[in-house]
């Protein structure tokens, strides 16, 4: 099994960072310098059973960031200085003193208030969009393309990680389809958009340990990207013991975007707050 292994957080830190500038392909690139396989594709094959009766993806409590799931390997299991992270459905343990044998029972399914030097909790906690009536966490468009035999639609995903303590504002910007097989639609894909921008335009935070402390999001461009199937950002926020339960709120971002070729380019405005 590869894990891939970072010497501290700092490094850890600096990786984000640079997978966050880069085109998914890229992404793609980079990774494939390393001989492992990413948890990002176990989750790709699993996307194809989350869906509802129409055929359309429904939400998870999964990490939905691709440069986190490009990080941790097919097994959910990366490692920062001596600590072991292991993804464990909606939870991750940090295995502090590095124990594999520790590891071993997690994988079993050993209790664990039997094990030592561990902390676990929730790596994901997802905003809602308060535009939206129903406040969803995962928001789908309308279908901007169809014919008879397919249609596209983007999906955005605005969520809050923890890894290791590291907490992390995540936002992106997903192109899918879909294809019709006689009387059915088939299962979503991940499709590439024309081009696409994801911005952050402003927004606060606030953390449970200084509920009174109000925090300002970073307003963030990024550069538009060409013919990809998704573009995102990973801002670091702190450390998760500084902060503890963190909240955004009024969190506006915008999204530009061309999906398919021959039809308008969509630009808009989305309010995250929150979280589930």
């Amino acid at each position: 099994m590869v894990i891939l292994s970072f010497k501290n957080m700092d490094s850890f830190k600096s990786t984000v960072d640079l997978l966050s500038t880069m085109p998914n392909y890229d992404q793609k690139i980079w990774s494939s310098r390393f001989d492992y396989i990413p948890l990002e594709t176990k989750y790709d094959k699993e996307d194809a059973l989350l869906v509802n009766t129409e055929g359309l993806e429904i939400d998870t409590n999964r990490i939905s960031s691709k440069i986190f799931t490009l990080l941790f390997n097919e097994r959910g299991i990366l490692m920062i200085g001596n600590t072991i992270v292991k993804i464990q459905g909606q939870y991750a343990c940090s295995i502090t003193d590095g124990n594999f044998l520790t590891l071993e029972k997690i994988e079993k399914g050993e209790n664990l208030s039997n094990l030592s030097n561990i902390k676990m909790y929730s790596h994901t906690r997802k905003l809602v969009e308060i535009q939206n009536s129903l406040l969803r966490d995962a928001r789908t468009s309308n279908f901007l393309w169809s014919s008879s035999s397919r249609r596209e639609y983007v999906k955005y995903i605005t969520e809050i990680n923890v890894i290791d303590g590291a907490t992390y504002l995540v936002g992106e910007l997903h192109g899918r389809a879909q294809n019709k097989f006689l009387f059915y639609w088939g299962l979503a894909f991940d499709d590439e958009m024309v081009n696409a921008k994801i911005s952050v335009v402003s927004g606060t935070w606030t953390c449970y340990e200084a509920p009174g402390i109000i925090n300002k999001f970073e307003s963030f461009t990024g550069a538009t990207s060409k013919n990809v199937t998704f573009v995102g950002f990973s801002k670091f926020l702190g450390l998760e013991n500084n902060l503890g339960d963190v909240t955004a709120h009024d969190l506006k971002i915008n999204y530009t975007y061309l999906k398919h070729t021959g039809i308008a380019s969509v630009a808009e405005t989305l309010t995250w707050s929150g979280t589930l």
